[in-house]
């Protein structure tokens, strides 16, 4: 084949030549490399299944054509295409059920190649298909000891092999990973399959009690989330289940059967039951394994117990049990559950006080002025008892990241009543102990209570609220720890200078020869698959073989073939590096302008900034012209189809077409500049844009008179809270990079609207 024969196949995307070739055409490459034979295989798997990166049909003619591509590959290339071609030919061999052939290829690949996981882990499957227990567990043996990591992530499935073998075998122990897997381990999809392994089996032949195999079959169907049949199942031996015997693991199934399955209140003292009996068996226990597995057995009897309360709204019941949780907790995450849901606990007990408040109050006046009053210091009191359990808990975290959302929940609360005061304490008692992205959101926030005149200045020299408010604007601002969205917030407050892009550098000429995982990545774009190169050099972006250089290339050279995605990804992966030495063109690549002449030759022209328009693109779709949300918006500015259609319609636009770059930008361009002129404020467009303008005049009379930078914090979608965060981040950056304008003046102009 000539290179011009094969960039007109790869032009029409047509697999129709390639499976047209014979036999020993398909191996005479002619002017191709070797590697040709691995990169054609990846081509027509795509082809194959329509979807890049999917795996077809094994049986179909794409897939047996790649099949024999990737040997030939195997055979005759070098370096990571053939490694690459060994592990996918084994894995379309075992997709195919060509188990002999998969297991002598297996043995070919270890004799030349030496230990691999991938084709190691396909041979175990064809020694199992083959009938041959012996060098199964043999083979089992050799990877668990080769790959300890690997083997480790998937527990259930070597656990399985080993069942099978040692049953085939007439050993004994057969039972006992079949045991870890029905009653041991934490439910996974080897779970089922282990019960399988038992179909067909008479009871009296099978190792297991009848109380055992219910308890399997209830953590079955609790893994698939029927709650009512685990229910069932459970109910009739539940005495069994729950013993001192069960597994710490089978407990929490069973509270997560009853708890789900509305049955709390029935099993909330079977519990209780099983907690002590399960301290009872660790006092006793002879040794320290079997203490500490009777203690964790009673630690899940304990937390469910306490989720059993919160079901039932039993608040005081539920915080003591937490609170006793936490503090016996033997994991990490463990003692996070139980704050977690203690928090949940102080919630509700505030919310049914503020409620019970309130009915007294509407029974003990009929001035609606009267009852508006008691019922805001009655919501007052219960932000202020959940802010206080907040910060108790906060004291005990181990994960900050998982109590985000409640303080989240309360700053918008907090927010929409206008009660400052609690706003100014949630960033103090609370944001030292959370996430970058959430203190410098409660930091914010306080800034602005501050500045509004409707705050006090914290600490001990009793400042001006104003002069406060700059400070903190202004340490806000310098911190590189905050995500850009509120540094740029800060720095319009502030009237301070943000600046954000570093000075760049030259780059080095690339090397006469490429490093080989760069050059095994750009081949997949001299073979038409873009995808599967952004695929690939993500994967690969932390390795020591692709450096910063070459990943700026790689980067590049997508956004040269059409793929800023795959190019807006990668340069997020190198900033993420920690040899990465920032330089303007990694920035340049991380906010590109793709389809900016089919922008700029839009008649008239949309009344919409470029570096918005830029922005909102990015946010949306990653500039991709044929990328479908789950919703079914469709394009570059993802548009729902009516709103299309309902723009066209003003436009006098009789025909377009939605996957058109051209198309869709003009649409999506006139839409938004529309819901600009309506709402007069970039930042609410953007809200309307993502919620609807409905939402948004109902989000807007809930919150009064906040701003539009507070407002966005208080709406109730998190969806359309981070959606304005990302568009007005990166029409920051955007108005930086090209249009010389500051995050200051952008964020100005996002806020309130008016010239940019």
């Amino acid at each position: 084949m000539s290179l011009d024969e094969l960039a007109a196949i790869l032009a029409a995307s047509d697999p129709g030549p390639i499976l047209a070739l014979s036999e020993k055409e398909i191996e005479a490459r002619g002017e191709l490399g070797p590697e040709s034979f691995y990169y054609l295989a990846r081509w027509l798997e795509d082809r194959a299944s329509g979807t890049p990166g999917k795996p077809g049909d094994p049986g179909s003619p794409a897939a047996r054509r790649a099949g024999k591509l990737y040997r030939l590959a195997f055979d005759r290339a070098a370096g990571l295409a053939r490694s690459e071609a060994g592990r996918a030919h084994a894995r379309l061999l075992a997709a195919a059920g060509d188990w002999a052939e998969l297991l002598a290829f297996a043995l070919e690949h270890r004799a030349s190649e030496g230990p691999d996981w991938a084709v190691d882990r396909a041979a175990l499957d064809a020694l199992r298909e083959l009938d041959m227990p012996d060098a199964l567990l043999a083979a089992l043996e050799a990877l668990r000891s080769g790959f300890p990591a690997e083997s480790s992530a998937d527990t259930g499935g070597l656990l399985l092999l080993e069942a099978w073998a040692r049953r085939e075998l007439g050993s004994p122990g057969w039972s006992l990973p079949v045991r870890a897997l029905l009653l041991e381990l934490p439910a996974s999809s080897a779970l089922p399959r282990a019960l399988a392994l038992l179909e067909g089996a008479e009871p009296a032949d099978l190792p297991f009690s009848a109380a055992e195999l219910r308890a399997a079959r209830m953590r079955a169907a609790v893994l698939e989330r029927d709650y009512g049949l685990a229910c069932r199942l459970a109910a009739p031996a539940l005495g069994d289940i729950l013993s001192a015997a069960s597994s710490p693991a089978t407990a929490a199934d069973a509270g997560k059967a009853f708890l789900y399955g509305g049955e709390a209140r029935a099993a909330a003292p079977r519990f209780a039951e099983l907690e002590a009996r399960a301290r009872e068996a660790a006092a006793a226990a002879g040794n320290p394994a079997l203490a500490a597995r009777a203690r964790k057995l009673a630690w899940n009897a304990l937390f469910y117990r306490a989720r059993f309360a919160l079901a039932l709204e039993r608040w005081a019941e539920a915080a003591e049990l937490l609170g006793l949780a936490a503090a016996e907790a033997s994991l990490p995450e463990d003692a996070d559950a139980a704050l977690w849901y203690g928090l949940e606990a102080a919630s509700g007990a505030a919310r049914a006080e503020a409620e019970a408040a309130k009915a007294k109050a509407r029974a003990a006046s009929k001035r609606e002025k009267s009852r508006a009053a008691a019922a805001a210091a009655a919501d007052a009191r219960a932000r202020r008892r959940r802010l206080a359990a907040l910060a108790q808990a906060a004291a005990a975290w181990r994960a900050p990241a998982r109590f985000e959302e409640p303080a989240n929940e309360l700053l918008r609360e907090a927010l929409r009543a206008g009660d400052w005061e609690l706003v100014l304490d949630l960033a103090r008692e609370i944001a030292p102990s959370l996430p970058a992205e959430t203190a410098a959101r409660l930091g914010y926030a306080a800034a602005r209570a501050l500045e509004l005149g409707r705050g006090r200045a914290a600490g001990a020299e009793a400042r001006e609220p104003a002069w406060e408010a700059r400070s903190r604007f202004l340490g806000l601002a310098a911190d590189p720890r905050a995500p850009l969205h509120y540094r740029a917030l800060a720095a319009w407050r502030s009237g301070a200078e943000l600046p954000l892009l570093p000075p760049e550098l030259p780059s080095p000429a690339p090397p006469e020869r490429l490093p080989a995982e760069e050059a095994f990545v750009l081949g997949f774009l001299d073979y038409g698959l873009p995808d599967a190169a952004a695929a690939e050099a993500r994967a690969r972006a932390a390795s020591a073989g692709l450096g910063p250089e070459s990943l700026r290339r790689i980067a590049a050279a997508l956004a040269a073939a059409g793929r800023a995605d795959g190019s807006i990804r990668l340069a997020a992966a190198l900033m993420e590096r920690p040899d990465w030495d920032p330089r303007r063109s990694d920035y340049e690549l991380l906010y590109p302008r793709p389809f900016l002449g089919e922008y700029r030759a839009i008649s008239p022209a949309p009344a919409c900034p470029e570096q918005l328009l830029f922005g909102l693109l990015r946010s949306e779709s990653l500039f991709r012209e044929d990328v479908v949300s789950h919703a079914g918006a469709i394009g570059l500015a993802q548009l729902m189809p009516p709103t299309a259609a309902e723009v066209a319609r003003r436009l006098g636009l009789e025909a377009y077409d939605l996957r058109s770059a051209p198309d869709n930008l003009r649409l999506g361009a006139a839409y938004f500049s529309g819901l600009l002129a309506s709402t007069g404020r970039p930042l609410r467009a953007m809200m309307a844009y993502n919620a609807g303008p409905g939402r948004l005049r109902a989000w807007a009379a809930e919150a009064g008179n906040l701003p539009d930078d507070l407002l966005l914090e208080a709406i109730g979608i998190a969806e359309t809270r981070e959606y304005g965060r990302k568009i007005h981040s990166a029409s920051v950056m955007y108005g930086e990079l090209y249009y010389g304008i500051g995050a200051a003046r952008t964020t100005r102009y996002a806020v309130e609207g008016g010239k940019l």
